[in-house]
């Protein structure tokens, strides 16, 4: 069994979306909802690991995370669009409505 790592995600307080949450999958499986201007700690394997956000049926892109043990990934979500193109986004841009990135 592998040690645990921690992946920590954030989410700003934008104006998109912003009485809703975002559900963060790990591995295809969902692990928590996030509000805005919060942060969560997801504990996992020490191992690699794809991370993606969804909200409706809009999601955001993969992001692959290979953690050591002991290791903690701090990620941010947030809405790629903006409040002012969400009915393009969400129409056009479904698989890319969201942003993950690693920092």
């Amino acid at each position: 069994m592998s040690a645990e790592a921690t992946l920590v995600v954030t989410r700003g307080g934008g104006f998109s979306d912003r009485l809703r949450a975002y559900k963060i999958l790990v591995n295809g499986v969902e692990k928590v909802e996030i509000k805005a201007k919060s942060r969560v700690e997801i504990p996992v394997s020490a191992d690699a690991h794809m991370v993606q956000a969804t909200i409706d049926w809009t999601s955001s892109n993969f992001l692959l995370v290979t953690l050591a043990p002991g290791e903690v990934a701090e990620i941010e979500v947030s809405n790629t669009f903006g409040a002012w193109r969400a009915i393009w986004a969400i129409s056009f841009g479904a698989r890319n409505y969201l942003t993950l990135k690693q920092v």
